[in-house]
């Protein structure tokens, strides 16, 4: 049962940033935080700034037929857990992503929700088959409807398209978590997320096999699948994790966090999103190699945190290199980094808090 502060619910992604946002905004509030990933979904409560309870995660059952309706079905069982947490007979602010911002959009109709924050992590380009570039076009025009109808809309990086003209939309920075966990034996490169062919495993392999360098790898697919034989013998596969106190205790052995893309335009999804998994390195004081994606990699030369690339193996290898020299070095800029940048994030959330549960009382 809800005690005390204005309730808000934050329906997002598995990434390791949401519950640092839920840490933030219950320092004042009550939240509820939903997570739901690509295979995982977790929920918790949060009250003056601690996590007060934290559901067991559970697997998700028909996500590829969820993922075909554009979350429609999803939308539906978030709000069922909403409700079963009788933490309140109203949200005071919801926070969703992308497209199940239509079920914010109806919530604030109805009177379930005062004011609905409509955010996105990521843009789709309009490439591939026909089906998939219909998907595309339809999944935007269903965010872009409920981006224009919320109170305000996040973007996770100027580049994302959806919401730009909205007259109160924002740049959300994403909390760079300081896990501090006891550095061990520090030889190994990580690579954390959903492999595929665009990440330049094979080129890692390469690296890792002629420098005689251990691999952490955390994630699991198909391509990851095809690939797995041709890894150094001091490899670690994983699997799928979530669990970011899991994965600070395997970089805790790093002393580089691979993050490459060989696709670095327009036409990738990267470009406009953000590499969740250079943040996973940045929390551990760990330098990234990786190459000019996000908007975020103007950042990690400028600031000394780790080296930008071509996606070249010459160039990937070169940086690896030089990072296992002067780890130390960088792991100190990277400290003074996250401060700064962490300073910033509860600027953020404390100014639109005020502004958002003011106008909720309305």
């Amino acid at each position: 049962m809800r005690t005390c502060g204005k309730l808000v619910v934050l329906w997002v992604g598995n990434g390791n940033n949401e519950p640092a946002w839920a840490k933030i905004i219950s320092a004042k509030n009550v939240v509820l935080l939903i997570q739901r990933g690509v295979l995982t979904q977790q929920f918790s409560v949060w009250e003056n700034g601690r996590q007060i309870f934290s559901s067991p995660e559970t697997r998700i059952r028909w996500q590829f037929l969820d993922s075909i309706f554009f979350g429609f079905f999803s939308s539906f069982r978030l709000l069922q857990l909403t409700l079963n947490q009788r933490l309140g007979k109203r949200m005071d602010l919801l926070i969703v992503e992308g497209s199940r911002g239509l079920m914010g959009v109806f919530l604030k109709r109805i009177g379930l929700a005062r004011a609905v924050v409509s955010i996105h992590n990521d843009y789709l380009p309009d490439i591939g088959s026909l089906a998939v570039r219909l998907h595309r076009r339809i999944n935007t025009t269903l965010s872009d409807f409920a981006a224009k109808n919320s109170d305000e809309v996040w973007r996770l990086s100027p580049r994302i398209l959806i919401g730009k003209n909205h007259p109160n939309n924002f740049v959300v920075p994403v909390f760079l978590n300081e896990n501090k966990t006891v550095r061990k034996k520090v030889d190994s490169i990580i690579y954390v997320g959903f492999p595929s062919k665009d990440h330049a495993l094979d080129i890692l392999f390469e690296i890792a096999e002629r420098h005689n360098m251990p691999l952490e790898i955390v994630g699991e697919s198909a391509y990851l699948d095809s690939i797995r034989s041709t890894a150094p013998a001091q490899t670690k596969f994983h699997g799928y994790i979530t669990d970011s106190d899991r994965i600070a205790e395997i970089v805790a052995h790093c002393f580089c966090g691979y993050a490459v893309y060989l696709n670095t335009g327009k036409h990738s999804y990267s470009y406009y999103g953000f590499a969740s998994k250079t943040f996973h390195y940045l929390s551990n004081d760990v330098p990234v190699v990786t190459t000019s994606t996000s908007f975020f990699s103007e950042f990690i030369e400028s600031k000394g945190i780790g080296h930008v690339v071509p996606p070249e193996p010459e160039a990937i290898e070169r940086a690896i290199l030089d990072i296992k020299t002067r780890t130390e070095e960088f792991s100190k800029q990277i400290a003074i980094f996250r401060q700064e940048w962490n300073s910033k994030v509860g600027r953020f959330f404390d100014y639109r808090m005020a502004v958002l549960l003011n106008d909720a009382r309305k």
